[in-house]
Parts: structure tokens; sequence; C-alpha cells
């Protein structure tokens, strides 16, 4: 046989000859075996990097069963803060009504700054209301899957963990009346969350509520009175449980609206009466504080009472003089209510209580060191 030709003559197993128009060399190439290995390495990452696809169904049964698990661990956690709480029924029997507050305050429209509160028993049924902020889409998960939201609300108590499960003590099931936002859409909802049975029962409960709230979604004609409305049934046991809330809250009302600074009023009616609590506008003593610690404000707390159906008010109504000594959203304040008594006697009294609250701050400070 002839040679090649000469720009493309094959010198050897591993090497190309080749000729050009003006030069002439050698390319060498690999080992056929290793160029064997090479395709095999190269075949390999292309697998490697080609992307497995998943069979729909499977995707689907998988997402099924993480939700199915996160929300039976939540059904789980509700069944035994339950328990825990019905195990000390007697500590925690008055606490609802301080859970539903705190969600009240913090639930206070920061353009507004003020919220208002009314709590009504009337057929069986305990009403409570407040005019704050509309639900956002994780709130309301957390009100039907459980869980606070400390987390995104920075500074606030947080809505709807276990303290706010305290409210199933009055009644297992609650009806949740308010209003969904997202963005610039605001819709109506209007549904029941059931917390009776067991784990079980909690984990479709659940499922049942948020099917509940997506057909009551509407957008609703004009605005309600108030935005948020919790309602319980009440039976015999609940409705002991329900006026030893009360009765506490009454005693209390002139702090809770004095320190409370999102609250302007708090309307309780029951047996026949309405009484209205409604915080004025505060006033600072004439005189120089001992220390900041120390400061004081004096806030007057007006209440009316008023018979129902007629309206007819009962008495001249009564003016609360509070007077706050210290910092009460650090928790250290002292408290004075005075009924009845003039501003020069309430800074006289104020003033004697901040400098026993200044001293004792020294005394501490000593000791520590």
């Amino acid at each position: 046989m002839g040679d090649p030709p000469a720009d493309h003559r094959r010198t050897n197993h591993n090497n190309i000859h080749v000729r050009t128009g003006k030069e002439e060399g050698t390319i060498t190439s690999l080992p056929t075996d290793h160029m064997r290995r090479a395709a095999m390495l190269l075949g390999s990452r292309r697998k490697v990097k080609q992307k497995i696809r998943v069979p729909d169904d499977l995707q689907q049964r998988l997402n099924d069963a993480c939700t199915d698990t996160l929300v039976e661990t939540n059904a789980q956690t509700v069944s035994e803060n339950l328990e825990n709480l019905r195990a000390r029924f007697a500590v925690h029997r008055r606490r609802w009504i301080w859970e539903l507050l705190q969600n009240a305050a913090d639930a206070t429209i920061p353009a507004k700054g003020k919220n208002r509160v009314s709590i009504r028993i009337e057929q069986g049924k305990l009403i409570f209301s407040h005019d704050g902020s509309a639900f956002s889409l994780k709130q309301i998960s957390h009100l039907i899957y459980h869980g606070s939201t400390k987390q995104e609300d920075e500074g606030k108590g947080g809505k709807f963990g276990t303290g706010f499960l305290t409210i199933h003590l009055v009644s297992p099931k609650v009806r949740v009346i308010g209003i969904l936002e997202d963005g610039d859409a605001r819709q109506h909802f209007d549904f029941v969350l059931d917390r009776s049975g067991d784990t079980a029962a909690i984990r479709q409960n659940m499922q049942e509520a948020r099917a509940c709230l997506e057909r009551s979604l509407c957008a609703g004609n004009g605005e309600r009175e108030f935005s948020t409305v919790f309602e319980c049934e009440l039976n015999s046991d609940a409705q002991s449980v329900v006026e030893s809330g009360l009765a506490e809250l009454e005693r209390d009302l002139p702090y809770v609206l004095a320190a409370v600074t999102e609250f302007d009023e708090i309307k309780v009616e029951r047996l026949g009466s309405e009484i209205l609590w409604r915080r004025l506008e505060p006033r600072s003593p004439n005189f120089e504080t001992v220390a900041e610690s120390a400061s004081v404000t004096v806030v007057d707390i007006a209440r009316q009472e008023v018979r129902i159906p007629s309206r007819e008010s009962v008495g001249d109504g009564e003016l609360v003089r509070v007077a706050l000594v210290g910092n009460c959203r650090d928790g250290a304040a002292v408290v004075l209510v005075l009924v009845e008594l003039g501003l020069d006697l309430v800074a006289g009294a104020a003033r004697a209580v901040a400098l026993r609250v200044a001293a004792l701050a020294d005394e501490a400070g000593r000791d520590a060191v």
C-alpha cells in the first residue's frame, strides 16, 4: 500500500504528524486506554450533574407527609399544654382574661395608638371584642395551628401561644370573627376553633378550622364596630370561671388602664349592667422627681355604670386617680390608687413613695457591690 498523504501521516500509535502550508509538527495524543477512562469519567460527571426528576405524585405525597407531621406535632403540644393547665386549674382559672387583654394590647394599631375593649356576658355566652389591627397570614396560622408570634412581634408578649390556650378553660370551642389582611386585600372571616378531645381529635379540628376559615372569607360590607371577636359558649362550670376572672378584672382595672397606655376604654356588660372605664389624659405632679427610675405620672380613670336595657346611669360616676411611680414597662413600679383626692394630695403621696423607691434602689445597688 502507498504512503498516506504527506499532510496527514500517522507516525506511531499515539502521535499524529501534521503539515500545514508553512509548518510541520507532531501532536501527542493520550494512550487509547487513558482516553477510554477519561471518556468514562466525563460521562459519570455528566450523569451526576443531570437533575433527577422526582415523580409528581411522590413529591405531593412527601409534601403531605411533612404537613401531617407538623400538624400532628402541634396537636400533641396543644393536648399536653391543655392537660397541664387543667391539672393546675385553680392557678390558671382567672388567667384567660389577662391573656385576651394582652393580645388586644399587642393588636393596637400604631397609627391610632389606642384600643377599645368590650367584654359581654349574654345568653350563656362570653363575648370579648377589640378594635385592634387585622390578622396577618402568619397570625391566623398561629391561631389555628398553635404557636406564639413572639419572634415576629418584637417587644410584644406574643400572640396565640400557650397563654392563649387558657381561653379554652372557659370553653373548648371558641368562635373567632375577624379580618384577614394580606397587602391591600382585606377579607372578613368567621370560624370555630375547637380544642376538644384527644390529640387525634385536635389534629382533625385544626384542619377543619382552616377549611372553615377559607370557606368564610368574604369582602365584607362596611366597617365593623370591633375588628376582632372571640365568643365562647358557657356551661355551668364555665360560669364560675368567667365570674371569678371578671371580678378580678374589675378590681384591677384602674391599674390596667393607668399602666397599659394602649387601652383607651374597657367596657364590661353583665348582670343587667354596663360598666365603662375610660382612661383620661395623664398629668404630671408639680415637683421634681428624686430619680429617673422614680418618675411619677398621674392618670385619672373615669368609671360610669348604667343599667341595661334602660341605659339609666347609676350615680354620678366615679373618678379614680392613679399615681404611677417608676417604670411600669420594666416591672419596677409602685402604683397608688386614690379616690376623690386632689392632685396636690396625690403628688405628696406619690413623692413619698418615690423617695422610698429611690432609697430601695440605692440599697440594692450597694448590696450588689
